[in-house]
């Protein structure tokens, strides 16, 4: 079923114009313009989330002559408080239907700004989408600003090479309720590579470099052949596939936070880590025969009421990251800057 639902999947997002308008749902992003080594192209909702399951999806050429191809069953992040809320941020109607995340009325998404898309670089390609949302429900009302970039990755900060791209995800989070709150946010990836042959060979890493903590997945165990996930903030991690954690690396004792973070903190059973597709099984396989993997990421935030924090993360595809990643600001942001230095020298000027 994957692969048939691939089959004309790069097409269809190479068919997807430039975005520059602000329009609700899924957005097209990309580092460069034209098809090449390094390029890492991306069609993602509102929330943050890459949906394989239909004819949208991501596709990455990695270095050298295997040309583009299909990364990402599946990846989103998850809203859970305590053990009475859970919210996937996706506005896959698969995803959230198959999974049975759509019977899950406890919490509310609305969408308050839709993507807006931007081309930092100049390419002629959106390579930047803003947007805003709400998570309401009993005792819960956080309000998102996502901004999310797909752009060349640099040989200062990642490994092998400057044929890479860098998704970054970055959630600012306000505790809008009059009480405070203290939730997590989980970032799941079901990664279905297909560069070399099927997804049959898709491997679990896990790793560090210069103290940056990073787990993905890639082709065979060659980094340039997939992607790792890394966040500069305090997080909880996991690999798995085929039930089996990766093999232990000093920068992830064990391979994993723990075999059993993954259990939905709780939650009724028949909602047990249904991350990516993998099915109910606290260890995060697809259950007898285990047959599936993922990466995944978790942060714990605690807010106060009106208080805000941001969760951030960066995909490195192509390679692995060697330091964390510079955000640019958005054009609005340069010219309130600009705008403010503008001020500051007027106001010397005046003093003058």
């Amino acid at each position: 079923m994957r692969q048939a639902v691939r089959q004309h999947r790069i097409a269809l997002i190479l068919l997807v114009g430039v975005a520059t308008t602000c329009l609700a749902g899924p957005l097209t992003i990309s580092n460069r313009g034209v098809d090449a080594d390094g390029r890492y192209i991306a069609t993602v909702d509102d929330y943050g989330a890459v949906d394989g399951w239909s004819s949208q999806g991501d596709a990455f050429n990695p270095a050298g002559p295997t040309g583009a191809s299909y990364m990402t069953f599946t990846a989103g992040t998850f809203v859970f408080v305590s053990n009475t809320h859970r919210e996937l941020l996706s506005s896959a109607a698969v995803w959230q239907d198959t999974m049975g995340y759509s019977g899950d009325a406890s919490l509310t998404r609305t969408i308050i700004s839709p993507n807006a898309a931007s081309d930092t670089n100049g390419d002629g390609f959106s390579d930047t989408l803003t947007s805003v949302f709400d998570v309401t429900g009993s005792g819960v009302n956080l309000r998102f600003a996502l901004t999310q970039s797909v752009l060349d990755g640099s040989p200062a900060t990642t490994n092998p090479g400057t044929n890479t791209a860098v998704h970054s995800l970055n959630y600012t989070i306000t505790n809008n309720e009059a009480t405070p709150l203290t939730f997590k946010l989980s970032r799941q990836t079901d990664a279905d590579m297909f560069l070399v042959g099927t997804n049959t060979n898709d491997y679990i890493a896990v790793g560090s470099a210069a103290g940056l903590k990073w787990v993905g997945q890639n082709e065979g165990g060659d980094p340039i052949l997939g992607y790792a996930l890394s966040s500069p903030g305090p997080h909880s991690y996991t690999g798995i596939l085929d039930g089996l954690l990766p093999q232990p690396d000093p920068a992830y004792p064990g391979g994993a936070t723990n075999n059993f973070t993954w259990d939905n903190y709780g939650l009724p059973a028949g909602w047990v880590d249904f991350a990516g597709g993998l099915g109910p099984s606290v260890e995060g396989t697809a259950g007898p025969p285990a047959a599936d993997s993922g990466s995944f990421l978790e942060w714990v935030l605690s807010l106060q009421p009106g208080a805000s924090a941001t969760v951030a993360m960066d995909y490195v595809y192509g390679g692995v990251p060697v330091a964390q990643e510079t955000v640019i600001p958005e054009p609005c942001s340069l010219a309130l800057l600009a705008a403010g230095l503008g001020g500051m020298l007027l106001r010397r000027r005046r003093r003058a």
